[in-house]
């Protein structure tokens, strides 16, 4: 059974939503390559009331670093999850990142927005709707870049047994 990425996201909201309060998640990877370059992440993750912020450091060969900071929160009267992230990495350039996921009757809507380090930026949009009838979760989704070009992806998956 595969799970749709917004279903996924609302299910971990709902999770953090109804979870107890603040607690913090440290990770530190090391991972050794060719040369014996090594590169190192580590993250904080902190559970939020309804929510959670992360940040992480990775710092590879030549001591460049990249750091990415996060954060999601769910709001139940609206049952939307809504997400943000800045990355900024070794020269100062910075790219983000912010969306939201609502959850509909049988489905979802998205939006979201990838704005890089000369300020272009590409727009997502989605949505997702479950036809128990027909048993056919179909998928529209639509890319616009920053000239104005868009694309349109269309999916439908119907369950058979």
């Amino acid at each position: 059974m595969t799970v749709s990425r917004p279903a996924a996201l609302m299910t971990l909201a709902l999770a953090l939503a109804l979870a107890t309060p603040c607690q913090a998640f440290n990770r530190k990877t090391t991972v050794t390559g060719p040369g014996n370059n090594t590169v190192t992440n580590q993250a904080t993750t902190v559970r939020t009331p309804g929510g959670y912020s992360r940040s992480a450091t990775t710092t590879g060969p030549g001591n460049n670093t990249v750091t990415r900071n996060a954060a999601g929160q769910y709001n139940p009267a609206t049952k939307t999850w809504s997400t943000g992230s800045t990355t900024t990495g070794p020269y100062g350039a910075t790219t983000s990142r912010a969306a939201t996921t609502t959850a509909t009757p049988g489905g979802y809507t998205h939006s979201g927005t990838a704005t890089g380090p000369a300020n272009n930026s590409v727009n997502r949009t989605a949505q997702g709707q479950w036809d128990p009838a027909t048993k056919t979760w179909t998928n529209t989704t639509t890319y616009t870049g920053p000239q104005g070009n868009s694309a349109d992806v269309n999916r439908s998956t119907t369950v058979t047994k």
